[in-house]
């Protein structure tokens, strides 16, 4: 369904899952069809309530599997909780909306910096001219040289996933 939809523009699309992390996931059959295909990383949603010790413990299993933890939308949770889980070895997504935040964004630079967010969201299913703002916002508060260690990272990624072609 997509196929006619991609020949009218210049997304590119992969086929892969945003997955809800629930306790024990990590024994969960079939799991890693759910990576980006062709690829071992695993976009993993955190669940919206607190954080228990089980948790940590499946994310930690999750890492040490041989996957690449990539915890979607970073912004949206308690920092010391996300700094836990990069102990762990996770890595981030970040929205570009997160750059407008005057008190927290510094801290977001610092994390591209150092390695622990490794790929921007733009939340697509905003409009298109709010998605176009927070991206050039993003761009102009981390600079050119962050900005290429995103995409480096990224095009590592996606040079063996599968793309859905038009």
């Amino acid at each position: 369904m997509l196929r006619p939809l991609l020949a009218k523009t210049d997304l590119s699309v992969y086929a892969g899952a945003e997955v809800l992390l629930s306790e024990g996931i990590d024994h969960m059959e079939g799991l890693r069809e759910l990576c980006i295909a062709g690829t071992n990383v695993l976009l993993l949603e955190m669940p919206f309530f607190r954080w228990n010790e089980r948790l940590y413990k499946t994310v930690a299993r999750l890492t040490c599997s041989g996957m690449c933890v990539l915890l979607a939308h970073v912004d949206r949770y308690p920092l010391e909780d996300v700094k836990r889980l990069f102990a762990l070895g996770a890595v981030g997504q970040i929205n570009c909306e997160a750059f407008a935040h005057p008190l927290r964004r510094r801290a977001y630079r610092a994390l591209v910096r150092d390695g622990f967010v490794r790929a921007l969201g733009s939340d697509i299913h905003l409009p298109h001219d709010f998605r176009a703002k927070n991206i050039e916002r993003a761009r102009l508060y981390l600079g050119e040289e962050l900005m290429e260690k995103l995409h480096a990272w990224g095009d590592a990624v996606l040079s063996s996933a599968y793309r859905i072609e038009p």
